[in-house]
């Protein structure tokens, strides 16, 4: 099967709002995979919140969380969705984690939540682009200069959006229950010192070696090869989305293709270096992927 997202549907367009003011929680991705193969309409009809056991406001937040991170997608008549390929591949009963329990997942549901088309648009502004330190007040004003030039939006729903991500990322002090149900609550991407949002770099606890890779090969949309430093500081690249610099992302991709027949990491003419590949990316990536549901050992390594 292959990886790509939307090979036969088309995906959701993007968007401000949608979350209810919610961050995803634990199992509400995996809940929406399982039920979405059962019932392709569950989230349809007046007995919809009573089947799920939620309020309206939640399931609507839950259906934006399963389209925003690509596991399920409009397919045919309004109210008809499909779990995509990646959604099966990662969450199905035969996936690669159907419960979640894998931290590596997380970094992977979060490189593709910003994939175009990145469904909720200010999440996609936020990792997609070089942030500074700056208080909430001091993001919203960038936030607001980012918006201006993609069309007319409320101020409100800007900034119900940026305190729904820093909720998300960097939660406030809560009850235990609380805290186990937010799925984001512990990966190390913002810190919140009281004073200002700060994106945190550097190695990654949970993030494995064989997962930058996949993610390194999925942003060289099928180009022969690729330089470290695109996938460093590129736009909407690994390095961007999760905060790592090129030495970092070079030291992991040193492990990775040296465990990973196909792709070689060399120097290149002005003294950087670049991944190459024979074969496609694709198809590498299966591989990729193959090598992470076999449980490979070389996959198991977290890059701290």
């Amino acid at each position: 099967m292959q990886l790509s997202l939307f090979q036969r549907y088309r995906p959701p367009a993007p968007r401000y709002g949608g979350h209810e003011d919610q961050p995803v929680q634990r199992f509400w991705l995996p809940r929406a995979v399982a039920a979405v193969q059962a019932n392709p309409r569950c989230f349809e009809g007046v007995g919809a919140c009573l089947q799920w056991g939620m309020s309206a406001a939640r399931l609507r937040s839950l259906l934006f969380w399963a389209l925003a991170f690509k596991v399920i997608v409009p397919q045919g008549s309004p109210g008809c969705y499909v779990v995509t390929p990646w959604g099966q591949q990662l969450l199905g009963i035969a996936g690669l984690d159907p419960y979640l329990e894998d931290p590596a997942s997380l970094w992977l549901l979060h490189w593709q939540l910003l994939q175009p088309p990145c469904y909720a648009q200010v999440w996609g502004w936020f990792f997609g682009t070089p942030q500074h330190p700056a208080t909430e007040a001091g993001l919203l004003v960038s936030l607001k200069a980012w918006a201006e030039g993609r069309g007319p939006v409320a101020e409100s729903r800007l900034r119900a959006d940026l305190k729904c991500l820093l909720k998300m990322y960097c939660p406030p002090p809560q009850s235990v229950e609380d805290a186990l149900l937010n799925l984001y609550g512990d990966v190390p991407l913002i810190r919140d010192d009281g004073a200002q949002f700060t994106r945190l770099t550097g190695p990654r606890a949970g993030l494995s070696t064989a997962v930058l890779l996949y993610c390194c090969l999925d942003y060289a949309h099928n180009q022969p090869a690729v330089k470290v430093t695109e996938c460093a500081y590129g736009a909407g690249s690994p390095g961007m989305v999760f905060g790592l610099s090129s030495s970092h992302l070079l030291e992991a991709l040193g492990h990775a293709t040296a465990h990973q027949p196909g792709i070689t990491l060399s120097s290149s003419i002005d003294g950087g270096y670049q991944l190459r590949w024979a074969q496609s990316a694709t198809a590498l990536k299966q591989q990729v992927w193959a090598s992470l549901a076999s449980g490979a050992p070389w996959t198991q390594r977290e890059w701290y």
